[in-house]
């Protein structure tokens, strides 16, 4: 196991995607924070929109751009082994195929939490630099956690994904056209079709609008509460996140069945 993830780490360190990809996820974020922070610098900014801005919006938008990039990551970390043929070579000198696909799940699941923190740490110094230190209620820490998990997470589903197909032509579009297209259409099903209107309430079980959850600044089902909502009750944070984990362990299974299994 030792030499799988030395094998993997080596790879990754000496691919200039892997820098470009980090280099974005970090930069695009810090950008939108600057960016929006300096627009309401003289506004009173709630700090449930400061921990948004601070998680890089994930919640608040269908594509989590920082999320996409590193599950681009994962991808790449198989893709480019089949896309340029060294698969074969790496499962010669490490037969152990179990031992190569954990490797290859815990170094990109080590750089995405990593990345997160450092995310993180970059978008809080800005907004502590141009509104002060912030106030955060409890809804909003929890929040910066659980961003930190849905990026390893879909650094995760990248690997998986990409081990599952071994198409990096077909997994690279999956990841923007279900979150940005697929599950919006979904959602709106239900409202456009009466027929459909049972089914509204499964809409929160969609596995990437569940994961985006993870990152939400806001108690949602205290605020539907307090405004008496009559639509179905939110998920909480961690109800939503075994949504998302579900659906992760759910691609990889059978990734890592057919990856022990089939030819290099």
């Amino acid at each position: 196991m030792r030499d799988a993830l030395r094998f993997e780490w080596v790879r990754l360190t000496t691919v200039r995607s892997t820098y470009w990809l980090l280099g974005m996820a970090v930069l695009f974020p810090a950008l939108l924070t600057l960016l929006i922070g300096l627009v309401t610098r003289n506004e009173d900014v709630t700090p449930e929109l400061l921990a948004g801005l601070i998680t890089s919006g994930v919640a608040f938008f269908p594509l989590p751009l920082p999320a996409v990039l590193l599950g681009i990551l994962g991808v790449l970390a198989v893709g480019h082994e089949y896309r340029h043929g060294t698969m074969r070579p790496a499962l010669t000198a490490l037969p152990n195929r179990s031992a190569l696909a954990a490797a290859k799940l815990i170094v990109i699941a080590a750089t995405s939490l990593v990345t997160a923190l450092v995310i993180l740490l970059v978008d809080y110094a800005l907004i502590a630099l141009i509104h002060g230190v912030p106030d955060f209620g409890g809804a909003a820490v929890a929040s910066f956690a659980g961003f930190v998990v849905l990026l390893v997470l879909w650094g995760v589903l990248g690997v998986e994904a990409t081990l599952l197909t071994r198409l990096t032509a077909l997994v690279l579009p999956l990841l923007f056209v279900l979150p940005l297209v697929i599950e919006p259409v979904l959602r709106g099903l239900p409202f456009l079709i009466p027929a459909l209107e049972p089914l509204q309430p499964a809409s929160r079980f969609l596995p990437f609008t569940a994961g985006a959850q993870l990152a939400q600044p806001m108690d949602l089902a205290a605020v539907a509460d307090e405004f008496g909502s009559a639509g179905p009750q939110p998920l909480s944070r961690a109800a939503n996140g075994a949504v998302f984990a579900a659906f992760i362990a759910l691609v990889l299974a059978p990734a890592w069945l057919l990856f022990e299994k089939r030819d290099a």
